[in-house]
């Protein structure tokens, strides 16, 4: 079996500052971020769906996040083990770089809200 790649996003707003670990589970467009709401079912699948490679966020056009919801099946919230928990970003602005050599991505939300994603290990 595949050892599950993991990402850490560091989340900063005014005044607030979070960090999430997880798995990488993808984008949602706005359609699929009013589905998830409605439906616990879509939810729940979502926390077992497959972890999508962190190099596909890496390799993605820049312009092409713009509006769409980064989400995360979350294992720890500052440090402190959780389970069951999604972390979905407000909606996207772009993404303001990208470093394959420490596996670090930068995006910036339309509330100007700034995302860090880390690639980690499982153990990590």
């Amino acid at each position: 079996m595949k050892k599950k790649e993991k990402v850490i996003i560091e989340s900063y707003t005014t005044g607030l500052e979070f960090k999430y670990k997880g798995r990488l589970i993808g984008l949602l467009t706005d359609e699929e971020f009013r589905d998830l709401i409605r439906n616990k079912e879509i939810q729940s699948s979502l926390i077992t769906t497959e972890t999508l490679p962190f190099s596909v966020l890496r390799n993605i056009d820049k312009g092409d996040v713009k509006n769409k919801r980064l989400v995360i099946s979350v294992s720890e919230i500052n440090d402190k083990h959780t389970s069951g928990v999604l972390f979905i970003s407000q909606a996207l602005d772009l993404i303001c770089y990208a470093d394959p050599k420490i596996e670090q991505i930068g995006i910036t939300t339309k509330d100007d809200e700034y995302l860090s994603l880390s690639e980690v290990g499982e153990n990590d």
